[in-house]
């Protein structure tokens, strides 16, 4: 009985503290957080700021040209350009001169832009003169209508009845006639 006494007076006393302190002092008001200078405002801008690495490569740049929406004028041009390189957010394409000469400023607006959709990120576009380059999407699609061309002729230089029109009345087959199949 003792212990509950001493202990509930101890509670009534702690009550009782709480109650004249507030009464008598009042709250103190919350310090101000401290301004940041300009000094800190930069290193932590710094801090958060972000390495963006757009993830083209000479290897993947004919996949993400073929997935651009670009009109049928602009995408004749900018499929003679091939990837150099970025740098952050800036992709760097080469053309060659007689190519980049046309490549007007609406074409260039309209390939960076398209680009920045493609990445969802606002990029830049940096063209240089160049050579002609088999990593050009104009000569890899060329490569490949070759490769296919080709193939279409050897399916037909190996078809038995084709063969056997040939032997039979020494037909001949003209090579411009081959077209591949869609």
């Amino acid at each position: 009985e003792t212990k509950k006494k001493v202990r509930h007076d101890t509670l009534e006393t702690k009550e009782e503290l709480k109650k004249i302190s507030s009464e008598s002092e009042p709250e103190p008001e919350p310090e101000p957080e401290p301004e940041l200078s300009n000094i800190s405002e930069k290193s932590l801008q710094e801090e958060t700021k972000q390495v963006i690495t757009l993830e083209v490569s000479s290897e993947s740049w004919k996949g993400i040209f073929d997935q651009l929406e670009l009109d049928p004028g602009t995408r004749q041009l900018a499929s003679h350009c091939y990837f150099v390189k970025t740098d952050e957010t800036i992709i760097y394409l080469s053309m060659p001169e007689e190519k980049l000469n046309v490549f007007s400023g609406k074409h260039r607006k309209q390939l960076q832009d398209a680009l920045s959709s493609f990445f969802e990120i606002k990029c830049n576009l940096f063209l240089e003169e160049g050579e002609f380059s088999k990593e050009s999407p104009n000569e890899i699609k060329e490569q490949e209508k070759r490769k296919e061309l080709e193939d279409a002729q050897k399916a037909i230089e190996s078809d038995p009845n084709v063969q056997s029109l040939v032997e039979a009345f020494g037909a001949k087959v003209i090579e411009s006639s081959i077209e591949p199949r869609n």
